[in-house]
């Protein structure tokens, strides 16, 4: 269940390590906030960058000039759309997560 926000507990967003001020927990100006932020940094392992590049290197896990067809088949109106295969797929696809 999610409490409401309110003057009673509103006290719980705040850091826990946030200085007191007027007995009340501080909040940081924005000010502060890029100041804090200034030094931060993020790199990535040298696994994730040789995964990043074989990703791109490969290519895309779909047949693109399928795709191209079928697209063209829709916007021309030469595409079958059989709605009893949709549907089961539907039902069995939710049997499946039901289970």
């Amino acid at each position: 269940m999610v409490d409401p926000i309110s003057s009673g507990n509103i006290s719980r967003l705040r850091p826990a390590d946030a200085p007191a001020r007027n007995g009340q927990a501080a909040t940081p100006t924005p000010a502060a906030d890029k100041a804090a932020g200034a030094n931060d940094a993020a790199s990535l392992s040298d696994a994730a960058t040789k995964a990043v590049s074989t990703l791109a290197a490969a290519p895309p896990p779909f047949d693109a000039s399928h795709v191209a067809r079928i697209k063209a088949a829709i916007e021309s109106g030469d595409y079958p759309v059989n709605a009893e295969r949709i549907a089961d797929s539907f039902f069995r696809d939710f049997a499946a997560l039901t289970e």
